[in-house]
Parts: structure tokens; C-alpha cells; sequence
């Protein structure tokens, strides 16, 4: 199994909210457990890889297909595989506490939402992509008031995962 490797491009930081553009260097193919320290919601920006899959370890499921949303709750063994390569992503990280304080999720990771993760898509998926680039842009080019637009989308895009 490859190691998680990305270098972090540009990053940023506020409140409960980070978010860092990160360039990984994966083998070709992949596969890879990761486990983040944090609730973290990603999204792949072009190029696209061809194929990805995932699936949680221990959740009794087969791989399946990754959307180009990914949310990945903190300590989880999180298996990919895929075609590899240097994909770029963004990824914003949240502090578990304000994680836990905005969705309330008290009833645990059944399967089914375990499985939701691996394709964050509809009406959600629509507003987190919109956001997620527009926090990609402001990471490649910080004007004023970086720290309060990161954690506004931030906020913004944890909301609407909740939902």
C-alpha cells in the first residue's frame, strides 16, 4: 500500500476552518489508506484521474466509485485505489468540535452514511463544489479579508454537508 504523500501548495487558516490546496504524488496505480485527524471535505480540481474507488475499512462494503467530492470523518481508515498520478485537490479541514457542534450527527456512522461520503453529490454537492473553488481561487491569489471569506465558506460548506 502507497503512503499518503501531497505537498501543500498554499493554505490557510480561521477559526475552526483550514484550507490547503494540496498536490499529491501517488504511484500508478494506487492503493491507500488514509486516515485525517480531522473532518475533512475535499474536492479533485482538473485533471481528473480515471478511475478512483473507495471504501471504509470495516464497514463490509465493496469498493465504490468516488464523485469528485469526498468528505472523510476524522480517524476513519478510509481505503483508495485508482489510476494514481499528481492529482490537485482542495481540502478544508474543520476542528472536530465545531465539526460536531454544526451537524449534530449523534446517532453514529451507520453504513449508508459511511457510504454517502465516498460521493457527496446533489443539491449539497452543487453549493460545497461552488465553494470549495471559490476558496481554491482565494488560496492562488489571498486578497483582503482571506481569513474571514476561508472560514465564512468554511462555515458555509459544512452546513451544507450537514444537510
Amino acid at each position: 500500500m502507497a503512503q499518503t504523500n501531497w505537498t501543500t501548495l498554499a493554505q490557510a487558516q480561521a477559526g475552526g476552518v483550514a484550507v490547503q490546496l494540496r498536490r499529491y504524488d501517488l504511484p500508478s496505480p494506487v492503493e491507500m489508506t488514509v486516515t485525517e485527524a480531522r473532518p475533512v471535505v475535499s474536492m479533485m480540481l482538473p485533471p481528473y484521474p480515471v478511475e478512483r474507488f473507495g471504501r471504509y475499512e470495516g464497514a463490509g462494503a465493496d469498493y465504490s466509485g468516488l464523485g469528485n467530492i469526498v468528505f472523510t470523518r476524522a480517524d476513519a481508515e478510509c481505503q483508495f485505489r485508482g489510476d494514481g498520478g499528481q492529482p490537485l485537490t482542495v481540502s478544508c479541514l474543520f476542528d472536530r468540535d465545531l465539526f460536531d457542534g454544526v451537524t449534530r450527527i449523534e446517532d453514529g456512522w451507520s453504513r449508508g452514511r459511511l457510504l454517502a461520503t465516498l460521493d457527496v453529490g446533489g443539491t449539497a454537492g452543487g453549493a460545497i463544489d461552488m465553494m470549495l473553488r471559490r476558496m481554491a481561487e482565494e488560496l492562488r491569489a489571498p486578497g483582503f479579508a482571506t481569513e474571514t471569506l476561508i472560514e465564512g465558506l468554511g462555515l458555509a460548506a459544512l452546513a451544507e454537508l450537514s444537510r
